[in-house]
């Protein structure tokens, strides 16, 4: 079978698997009050149901950030009967 462990290597495997579970148990504590956090953060959130329209307005720009210079333009066609966005940029 395997090779017989002395007393030494096994007392080196023992502290090196104490260490590994020290590090194991401080990650999880992180991890957990990451998690806490986040919970937290969602409750605080969610609270507040009601914005004003200039909440909503910088809400939506928040979650929207891009270049400030392209924008949307609306189009139709009288001959076509259809209708569409496409981008413009200011310097146009």
């Amino acid at each position: 079978m395997g090779k017989q462990l002395t007393y030494q290597e096994l007392l080196a495997a023992y502290n090196k698997l104490l260490k590994e579970k020290e590090f194991l148990h401080k990650e999880v504590d992180r991890l957990q009050a990451l998690l806490n956090n986040k919970d937290i953060l969602m409750e605080q959130q969610t609270i507040k149901q009601h914005l004003t329209l200039e909440e909503k307005v910088d809400v939506f720009r928040n979650l929207f950030k891009g270049r400030e210079d392209v924008f949307a333009r609306r189009w139709y066609s009288r001959t076509s009967e259809k209708s569409g966005y496409q981008p413009v940029c200011r310097n146009e």
